[in-house]
């Protein structure tokens, strides 16, 4: 049975995360913590971080499997959850130091904790499990590329900025479906924000996102994986 030490001893050769991937979110938490300090904007210094970890979330983690990337792993008697949750953490885990960091540099520098509200919490749990589960059995970063591109056809098509609304920023008297629905969509409107305030509107997100990862980890627990080495 391989431990989990030989499993993440594995993954410093195998990488989760490309370097180049690594050294743009190290380039964008330092241009966003620049921003933390000279404007004091939370929201949009985090927004790069938290789209990169759409990205970084979106594994494919299946496909590469098939295609023998774990083998060593599975030989040796480690179980599929073992890996796929430890590929999955270490997958997210370069935007979870960046929005620590942020979140430390806006506490040092402007004497606030808006970055470790509860909002902010659920807003990058989101990104960080959803687009993982939906792409689990897709190619890397299909669910971002998904993601993205719907947040774009609702932001082009639809009318809701012309009823007073907005999908980008909370807005007094909304409906709790809209509010669920612009939160699915757009995670950082919830940046810097109470979940208790907004309990309606967060909690059923969080939900689908739980469940999706649960969803996903069991069909990577009886997905047929063939061992490329014994071919």
């Amino acid at each position: 049975m391989v431990s989990l030490r030989a499993t993440l001893r594995f993954f410093r050769v195998v990488r989760p995360v490309p370097r180049l991937t690594r050294l743009t979110f190290v380039l964008v938490t330092m241009m966003s913590g620049v921003a933390v300090v000279v404007s004091g904007e939370q929201r949009r210094a985090l927004l790069p971080v938290m789209v990169l970890q759409l990205f970084a979330a979106s594994t494919g983690f299946l496909t590469y499997a098939r295609r023998g990337h774990f083998d060593v792993l599975l030989t040796g008697g480690a179980s599929r959850l073992q890996i796929a949750l430890t590929y999955w953490a270490l997958s997210i885990r370069p935007g979870l130091c960046g929005w620590l960091a942020l979140a430390v540099i806006d506490l040092a520098w402007n004497g606030r904790g808006t970055l470790f509200s509860t909002g902010t919490v659920a807003a990058v749990g989101v990104v960080s499990m959803l687009p993982w589960a939906t792409t689990v059995g897709l190619t890397r970063f299909a669910g971002a590329i998904g993601w993205l591109l719907i947040v774009v056809l609702v932001a082009a098509l639809t009318p809701i900025a012309d009823e007073g609304r907005s999908l980008w920023t909370i807005q007094a008297g909304e409906p709790a479906w809209l509010g669920g629905l612009a939160f699915l969509l757009f995670p950082a409107r919830m940046v810097g924000e109470d979940v208790s305030a907004h309990y309606e509107t967060v909690m059923p997100v969080l939900t689908l996102a739980l469940v999706a990862m649960a969803g996903a980890v069991a069909w990577v627990g009886h997905a047929d994986v063939p061992l490329e080495t014994g071919q």
